[in-house]
């Protein structure tokens, strides 16, 4: 896992969704725990499509495996790679 990327997309949250406060974010924080609802992950993606100039699928903001930070981490880091 590329550290620099789950750093800038937990900063993301923290700072730019002003969600998780007083909770500990990590990558396998839930996004019902750190407070994120359907609407603020959307907002979310925006950020961080803008942020690592990158687009997600339509597959991967349908799938319902999708409920940890890691799941975005991952998949950032797949098309970074590519």
């Amino acid at each position: 896992m590329n550290r620099n990327v789950e750093t800038e997309i937990i900063r993301i949250i923290k700072e730019e969704m002003e969600v998780g406060v007083g909770v500990v974010i990590s990558s396998e924080s839930k996004f019902y725990e750190i407070g994120l609802d359907s609407i603020g992950l959307m907002t979310l993606f925006i950020h961080i499509e803008e942020k690592f100039n990158i687009q997600f699928g339509e597959d991967f903001l349908l799938s319902s495996n999708l409920s940890r930070i890691q799941d975005i981490v991952e998949y950032v880091e797949n098309i970074l790679r590519n």
